[in-house]
C-alpha cells in the first residue's frame, strides 16, 4: 500500500524524501511574484479599458498575468506549514505556472500580424490573420498537453504514470518552444524583406512606422518573444529529468529563469502598451474580432464597378456630361458593393439602413461620432468629387473611398476622431456646392451643422499624430470657415495645418522622395491648398501669411501631370464647347502669390519702411505680374461670359466667380481704388459735389471693364449660393463703387444705363447686407453711394437735355442759313 504523504508534517517526514519538492519555497521571493503578477493583471486591465484593446491582446495578458499570480499562490501555500507535503498546492503552481506563458504568446501573435499590416502583406509568407490562427492554436495544443501532462504526473499512483505525465508534460513545452522557434524565423524572415523593401510598404501607415511610439512596440515585441522562449527552454530542460531531477529541484534557477522572464515580458507589453502608442491605429492595423480589412474590399470591388450598370443617377443629375455620369455610376455601383460588404463583416444597423438624417446635435464629441446612413454619404462624395474636388484636389478619390469604408466598418464610438471629421468636411464642402433651395437643408443637412461637427473633434485633428489626413482635414476647415464674416478661426485653422505642414516638410520636395508619384502629388497638393488658403486670408485679414515663398522647394502641379491616365485632366477646366480650357488650381497658386506680394506692399511692416521710389518701383511690378495672369485667362472665362462657357457644370461658375473676386481685389487694393479705402470714398463724394476732380489710377479702363463684368457673374450666382455672400462682399462693393464712380466722372459713357442698373442692384443689397451690422464706415459708404448715385443720374439728365438742346439749336440755325442762301440764288 502506497504511503500517503499528504498524511505528513513537518516533524514527521523528511521534506527531501516525502515533499513534492526536495525543497520548501522561499516565502518572500515567492509573496513577492505574486504581488507583481498582480499589479500587472491590474495595470492590464486598466489598459484594455482607457484604450478599448479588448479581444485576444488584452484576453491573454490579463489571464497570463493572473493565471502566474494563482501559480505563485499556490507555492506559497506550499512555503507555509506542511503545505509541501500537500498535492493540491503542488498541482496548481505546476499546472499554472507551466501554462500562463502560452497565454502571454497570444499576445505576440496577434502582434505580429498587426506589423505585417502596417508594412504590408506583400513582405509577409502569410496574411496577417493567419499568423494569430496557426500559433493560437499551438498554444492551445501546448496548454492542452501541458495541463494533461501535469494532471498525470500530479495524481498518477505509479512511478510509471508519474513518469508518463511528466513526458507528456514536457512534450507540450517541447511543442511550445518549436512553435516559438517558428515563429520568430517567420519574424525574422518578415524582418529581412522589410528591411530590403522598406520604399514599397504600405504608405497609409507611413507616419506610424516612423513614430519612435512604432519602433518601441517592436522591440518590446522582440523582448516579449525572446523571455518566453528562454523560459520555456529553461521548463524543458528542468522538467526532462522528472520531478526528483536536480534540475527540478533548484529553486534558485526557477526563480531567475521562470518568473523574471515572464515580468520582463509583461513589463515590455506595459511599457510599450499599443492603447496609449497608436490610439487609433491600433483598430486600424486589424480588429480583434476578425474584420477583414474594408480598405482591401473596396480595392476588390472596383474591378465590378464598370460591369454594375443597375444604378441610375439621381435625377438632379441625369443631364450631366458623360465622365461626371459616368463617375456618379462607379460612385453608386461602389456604395451597393460596399454595402454587402459590410453586411458580412458587422451588425452595424445605422450604416446599413436608410434613415433620416439627423442634423441637431451639433456640439458632437468623440463618444458619439455618428455618421449619415452610408447610402447619403456616398451621393455626397459624388457631388464633392464632381465639384469641388474636381477643381481643388482636397482628397484622393481612391483613399477617400477607402477611409469611408474603414470609418462605417466600425461602431461610432470606435471611429477615429480625425477620419470623423475628415468626412464631415468632405460632406459639409459638398452640400456648399449645392445650390440652395428650400428642401436641399432637410434632404441634405446644413454646411454649418457638419463643420459644427468636425470642429468639436479638432484637438484630435490638431495634437494628434500628424498625418496628411489631419493637415487635409485643417484645411477643408479653413476652407470653410473663410466664408463667414469673423475670419479669425479661419486664420487660426489654417496656421495650425501650415505648422504641420512644416513638421511634415510638406514644402520641401526632399520629403517625398521616398514616396512614389500618386503619395507625392497627394502631399504636393495639400500644401499648394493651404498656401491658396494661407495667402488669402493674409491679404482679406491684413496679417502676415504663414508660409513665406522663399521657403518653398516644390514643383506647381501642372509639373505634375501625367502620373497617371486618371490626372490627365486634373483641375482642368473646358468651357462647353471644348475650344478653351485652363488650369484652375494652377491659376488660383500664381493669384495667391500675387495676394502675397499685395500685402508685402500694402500692409506689411516692410512696407512701412520703404522709400516713396521703393513702392512706386514694387506697385509697378505687382500690377505687371497681375497683367500677365489675367493674359492666361482665357476670354471665354472672364466674368460676363462664365455663366455661358460652363453651362455644362454649373457649379464651376462658383470656382470662376472666386478667381475674379480674388483679381479684382487685388488690383482695387493695389491702387487704392476700393469700397473701404476712406480717402478714395471721400475723394469720390467730393468730385460729386464739385469741390474737387476724381484722380483715376492709370489702370482705370481695365478695372472698370472687370468690375462690369465681375457684377454680372456674382449677381447670377449670389442667389443660389448664399456662402458666397461674405466671401465676396467686399469685392463685389468696391464693384459698385468704380462703376459709381466711372458713371460720375463720365455720364456720356456708353455703358452708363448697364452700369447704373447694377449700381441700383448693388446699393440694395448693400443696405440689406448692412442693415443688421452696421459700422461707421459702412454707414458713411452708404451715404456717399447714395448722394452719389443721385448726382450721376443728374448729371447725365443734364446731358441728355444739353444735347437735346444743342441739337435743337444746331439744326435751327442750319434751316436759317439754308434759306437765306435759297433766297439769295433766287433773286
Amino acid at each position: 500500500m502506497a504511503f500517503d504523504r499528504s498524511l505528513c508534517t513537518m516533524a514527521t517526514c523528511s521534506v527531501e524524501q516525502y515533499g513534492w519538492y526536495h525543497y520548501v519555497p522561499n516565502l518572500g521571493a515567492n509573496a513577492f511574484y505574486l504581488a507583481v503578477f498582480a499589479i500587472f493583471a491590474i495595470i492590464q486591465l486598466y489598459l484594455a479599458i482607457r484604450y478599448k484593446v479588448w479581444g485576444t491582446f488584452a484576453g491573454g495578458l490579463v489571464l497570463g498575468c493572473v493565471t502566474e499570480a494563482i501559480g505563485y499562490a499556490g507555492r506559497i501555500q506550499q512555503a507555509r506549514g506542511d503545505g509541501i507535503f500537500k498535492k493540491k498546492y503542488f498541482v496548481v503552481q505546476l499546472v499554472c505556472l507551466t501554462i500562463a506563458p502560452a497565454l502571454i504568446s497570444a499576445p505576440i501573435y496577434l502582434s505580429l500580424g498587426r506589423v505585417v499590416k502596417a508594412y504590408g502583406r506583400q513582405f509577409s509568407l502569410m496574411a496577417p490573420r493567419t499568423y494569430a490562427i496557426i500559433f493560437i492554436c499551438s498554444d492551445v495544443v501546448s496548454l492542452v498537453l501541458q495541463a494533461m501532462g501535469g494532471g498525470m504526473a500530479a495524481v498518477g499512483k505509479t512511478q510509471k504514470k508519474v513518469d508518463r505525465g511528466v513526458y507528456i508534460l514536457v512534450a507540450g513545452l517541447a511543442y511550445q518552444v518549436l512553435s516559438l522557434g517558428v515563429f520568430m524565423g517567420l519574424a525574422t524572415h518578415l524582418w529581412t524583406r522589410i528591411r530590403k523593401g522598406t520604399q514599397n510598404a504600405n504608405p497609409r501607415f507611413r507616419e506610424l512606422r516612423a513614430s519612435r511610439q512604432f519602433r518601441s512596440f517592436i522591440w518590446a515585441l522582440s523582448i516579449a518573444t525572446i523571455t518566453i522562449t528562454i523560459r520555456c527552454i529553461y521548463r524543458v530542460v528542468e522538467l526532462s529529468g522528472g520531478f526528483k531531477s536536480e534540475a527540478a529541484n533548484d529553486e534558485p534557477s526557477l526563480m531567475v529563469l521562470d518568473g523574471p522572464m515572464i515580468m520582463a515580458a509583461l513589463l515590455a507589453f506595459t511599457i510599450c502598451h499599443p492603447g496609449p502608442l497608436f490610439f487609433g491605429d491600433w483598430k486600424r492595423l486589424g480588429d480583434d474580432s476578425g474584420y477583414p480589412e474594408i480598405s482591401r474590399d473596396v480595392e476588390e470591388v472596383k474591378p465590378d464597378v464598370e460591369r454594375n450598370r443597375k444604378w441610375k443617377p439621381p435625377r438632379a443629375q441625369q443631364n450631366v456630361e458623360t465622365p461626371e455620369a459616368k463617375e456618379i455610376w462607379n460612385l453608386q455601383a461602389q456604395l451597393q458593393q460596399l454595402q454587402g460588404q459590410l453586411a458580412q463583416y458587422q451588425n452595424q444597423e445605422d450604416a446599413t439602413k436608410t434613415q433620416a438624417v439627423e442634423f441637431g446635435n451639433v456640439n458632437s464629441s468623440s463618444s458619439s461620432m455618428r455618421l449619415p446612413a452610408l447610402e447619403h454619404t456616398m451621393h455626397m462624395i459624388g457631388v464633392f468629387l464632381n465639384t469641388f474636388n474636381s477643381m481643388m484636389p482636397l482628397f484622393d478619390s481612391d483613399s477617400l473611398l477607402r477611409l469611408i469604408g474603414e470609418t462605417y466598418a466600425v461602431q461610432p464610438r470606435q471611429r477615429n476622431p480625425v477620419a470623423w471629421a475628415a468626412i464631415n468636411v468632405v460632406l459639409a464642402l459638398a452640400r456648399q456646392q449645392m445650390p440652395d433651395d428650400g428642401d436641399a437643408d432637410g434632404q441634405y443637412g446644413t454646411t454649418s451643422d457638419y463643420l459644427n461637427k468636425a470642429q468639436s473633434v479638432v484637438w484630435a485633428v490638431t495634437l494628434d499624430e500628424t498625418r496628411l489626413l489631419n493637415i487635409q482635414t485643417l484645411i477643408g476647415m479653413a476652407m470653410l470657415l473663410q466664408a463667414r464674416s469673423d475670419l479669425t478661426p479661419a486664420l487660426v485653422t489654417i496656421s495650425a495645418a501650415m505648422r504641420l505642414i512644416h513638421k511634415m516638410g510638406l514644402h520641401n520636395r526632399t520629403s517625398t522622395e521616398h514616396l512614389d508619384p500618386v503619395e507625392q502629388r497627394q502631399h504636393a497638393r495639400a500644401f499648394w491648398l493651404a498656401y491658396i488658403v494661407d495667402k488669402d486670408l493674409s491679404l482679406r485679414a491684413q496679417q502676415p501669411s504663414v508660409q513665406a515663398d522663399d521657403d518653398i522647394d516644390l514643383d506647381l502641379p501642372i509639373q505634375l501631370l501625367g502620373i497617371d491616365d486618371s490626372d490627365v485632366e486634373a483641375n482642368i477646366v473646358t468651357a462647353f464647347d471644348g475650344t478653351s480650357k485652363m488650369n484652375y488650381l494652377l491659376a488660383r497658386i500664381q493669384l495667391a502669390s500675387i495676394q502675397g506680394d499685395v500685402y508685402d506692399h500694402l500692409y506689411s511692416t516692410r512696407a512701412s519702411k520703404r522709400t516713396p521710389e521703393e513702392r512706386i518701383t514694387s506697385r509697378e511690378r505687382i500690377v505687371k505680374s497681375l497683367d500677365r495672369w489675367k493674359a492666361t485667362i482665357p476670354v471665354e472665362f472672364n466674368g460676363a461670359n462664365v455663366m455661358i462657357t460652363t453651362s455644362n457644370n454649373p457649379s464651376t461658375a462658383t470656382f470662376l466667380c472666386i478667381l475674379h473676386t480674388r483679381s479684382l481685389l487685388c488690383m482695387a487694393l493695389i491702387t487704392q481704388a476700393h469700397a473701404w479705402d476712406k480717402q478714395w470714398v471721400i475723394g469720390i463724394r467730393d468730385h460729386g459735389r464739385g469741390t474737387s476732380l476724381l484722380e483715376l489710377p492709370i489702370e482705370w479702363a481695365a478695372m472698370v471693364d472687370d468690375a462690369r463684368n465681375y457684377m454680372i457673374l456674382y449677381e447670377q450666382l449670389n442667389q443660389k449660393y448664399n456662402w458666397l455672400k461674405w466671401f465676396a462682399a467686399c469685392t463685389y462693393i468696391s464693384a459698385m463703387v468704380l462703376l459709381m464712380a466711372n458713371n460720375l466722372n463720365n455720364p456720356q459713357q456708353a455703358e452708363f444705363h448697364q452700369d447704373t442698373t447694377h449700381i441700383d442692384k448693388a446699393l440694395v443689397w448693400f443696405q440689406d447686407f448692412f442693415k443688421d451690422n452696421s459700422s461707421t464706415m459702412s454707414d458713411m459708404l452708404g451715404d456717399v453711394c447714395t448722394e452719389a448715385v443721385e448726382t450721376m443720374k443728374q448729371r447725365r439728365a443734364e446731358d441728355i437735355v444739353t444735347t437735346i438742346g444743342d441739337n435743337w439749336l444746331a439744326g435751327f440755325l442750319d434751316d436759317r442759313t439754308m434759306m437765306s442762301w435759297s433766297a439769295r440764288v433766287k433773286f
